[in-house]
């Protein structure tokens, strides 16, 4: 458990957080925990033991789960009058209502539960790969942080993706993640501060297409009050 917990790299700010702390101060904060729970009840408490076809071992697979905005960061952005701007924020907030708590929260009890989980923090994660392309290691860097969602995890956990601004080389990027966890039915447990269509802006449409597919209905827009 401590070296399954070490590895899913938990950042120290969210050391605390679990669904007992998690605070539920208006109705969407019911209805988060409840989606995230039940998701969660789908797998059993224990990491099933390994399957094996053809000789090799099968990967775990289940559906995904994202909690995203109701009205995208990108889009409030793109208003041009600044009070219609302002008041699109206060009617469609959707930063500090707890995604990321509960998401951090559902990768303690999968740990727990027996899963290696990978944590990833989108802005960070996207910047050491692209850092890790330029080096003169023959890929071994780029390889290796990877293959910590690609080959190591039974579960990802993404937090605030869809966070940097869009480049082509980040689009390909995602693409081959998301394409790759796509073929290997592996879950990710997601939260972005984009809505489906500003989330395609920022990771491209196929990444974003894949993810949606992967999500089986697992998908809950979600907005409220600024709670920090």
């Amino acid at each position: 458990m401590r070296i399954r917990y070490q590895n899913a790299t938990i950042p120290d700010e969210y050391e605390e957080y679990t669904f007992k702390n998690f605070e539920k101060r208006e109705d969407v904060h019911d209805l988060m925990v409840t989606k995230i729970v039940e998701y969660l009840k789908n797998f059993p408490n224990q990491r099933p033991e390994p399957t094996w076809k053809d000789g090799k071992q099968e990967r775990f697979k289940g559906p995904s789960f994202g909690f995203i905005a109701t009205f995208g960061e990108q889009r409030i952005k793109n208003i041009g009058d600044p009070n219609a701007r302002n008041d699109l924020k206060r009617k469609h907030n959707n930063y500090g209502i707890g995604k990321s708590h509960l998401t951090i929260s559902a990768a303690k009890f999968l740990l727990k539960s027996g899963y290696r989980v990978q944590v990833v923090s989108d802005p960070v994660f996207i910047q050491d790969l692209m850092t890790a392309k330029f080096n003169n290691d023959k890929g071994e860097s780029f390889n290796n942080i990877l293959s910590s969602v690609t080959a190591y995890a039974d579960f990802v956990i993404w937090d605030d993706l869809g966070k940097l601004k869009w480049t082509e080389p980040r689009e390909d990027l995602y693409y081959q993640i998301f394409n790759e966890l796509y073929k290997q039915g592996k879950p990710v447990i997601f939260s972005s501060n984009e809505d489906i269509e500003t989330l395609s802006d920022k990771i491209g449409q196929a990444a974003a297409s894949r993810l949606k597919g992967m999500c089986k209905g697992f998908l809950y827009p979600v907005e409220g009050k600024d709670q920090r």
